[in-house]
């Protein structure tokens, strides 16, 4: 986990309530031919875009190192299976 003082610093690096909203309209209607356009046919979930983008840099990484936690404790388990 990070520093306290750290962690209060990045939440100044958030979105604006107008950038989110901004982002959800582009992610929603996206420009035809445009790669977002080709992700949401194939069926990606744009909106973790969005998502993803609202969480500070501090955030996105912790959030990165549990899903990599996660991830290596699966490891263990399944090899640890007959």
């Amino acid at each position: 986990m990070a520093d306290p003082a750290v962690r209060r610093f990045s939440k100044i690096n958030r979105m604006t309530r107008e950038t989110r909203n901004q982002a959800i309209e582009f992610i929603a209607n996206p420009l035809p031919g445009s790669k977002l356009a080709a992700a949401k046919e194939f069926g990606v979930d744009l909106t973790l875009l969005v998502e993803n983008l609202e969480l500070t840099t501090t955030e996105r990484i912790e959030k990165l190192c549990s899903v990599a936690s996660f991830l290596e404790d699966m490891r263990q388990t399944d090899s640890q299976t007959p």
